[in-house]
């Protein structure tokens, strides 16, 4: 009956399908035993629970609460960060705090669960912050995440791959119908779906790894029913090699870093003296919204 209900908002609701009326597990389903994880991202970690807390929240309302009573998300659809990614993001958070507050959860219990924001949650802790800033959300709160990172352009191919089939198969979603929630073409669902016929042995070497994409993965299922295992995985060790040889496996730092460096050292050159008040006024605010541009660059999650 739930599965019905939801299943009749999302077609009602259409393009403007409100996340926040989303709730499912989308934990991969595993039919055999995994394989040891070589991806060369950082695996997400399952940490004792925090205490439960006595007070109850109210909905939609901001908190600063403790970091100590969040627990991760049992359910993060996401398998692993990018270590360098974390480490942009806890010197962000260290230098300017928290702008965009988590979602979270309370459960009957009284504890605390994050819903998204779970990169802000660990860099928050990296940096030593005492508190954070909190919404209590309520509904299918699990399918939040999971939407929330689609549209954030967060997951690898192969968790995308792996959390729409997890909505289709546990919950009776139509691809139609998941195109609508989480914005994408049919076609691009399709493709999507069609990345969970790679071997286990491929998904679970880059399930957290963006650096391959939808499109560079795709060739390597096309015609799998003609296909075995042994010839898939044989395409992958292709691709990874040529994208070795080709250099494409790189995150683009020190360039980013000789530009940051480069615009320190002229900025320190300026002598401001000579010039008017407003004139330092627009430099300021030209400054302002520089600084504001890198933190939507790190801070969104």
């Amino acid at each position: 009956m739930e599965n019905s209900v939801l299943k009749n908002q999302s077609k009602s609701l259409g393009h403007n399908f409100n996340r926040s009326h989303l709730e499912v597990c989308i934990r991969p389903t595993r039919t055999d035993t995994p394989k040891s994880e070589t991806v060369t991202v950082s695996t997400v970690t399952e940490p004792a629970l925090a205490a439960v807390t006595a007070e109850k929240y109210e909905l939609n309302k901001l908190y600063q609460l403790d970091i100590n009573v969040i627990n991760p998300d049992p359910d993060q659809p996401r398998k692993g960060f990018d270590p360098d990614e974390m480490e942009n993001l806890t010197y962000s958070v260290t230098t300017h705090g928290i702008f965009n507050a988590l979602s979270c959860r309370q459960d009957e219990a009284g504890l605390v669960f994050i819903i998204a924001g779970e990169r802000r949650f660990r860099a928050a802790k990296a940096a030593g912050q005492a508190k954070v800033p909190v919404v209590f959300k309520s509904g299918r709160t699990a399918e939040i995440a999971i939407i929330d990172n689609m549209q954030r352009s967060d997951f690898s191919p192969i968790e995308e791959a792996e959390a729409l089939e997890k909505l289709i198969n546990n919950f009776g979603y139509k691809q139609v119908e998941l195109g609508r929630i989480v914005n994408r073409a049919p076609a691009t669902i399709s493709e999507i779906i069609a990345l969970n016929s790679l071997p286990l042995s491929v998904k679970d070497e880059i399930r957290g790894d963006k650096s391959y994409s939808r499109a560079e993965l795709l060739p390597i299922v096309v015609g799998k029913d003609k296909k075995s295992s042994g010839d898939m995985v044989e395409m992958f060790e292709a691709l990874k090699s040529r994208k070795k040889r080709a250099g494409k496996v790189t995150d683009g730092s020190e360039a980013i870093l000789k530009l940051i460096k480069s615009l320190n050292t002229k900025i320190t050159k300026f002598d401001l003296a000579p010039l008017s008040a407003s004139k330092h006024g627009a430099i300021r605010k030209s400054l302002t919204d520089l600084v504001q541009v890198i933190n939507n660059k790190f801070i969104a999650d």
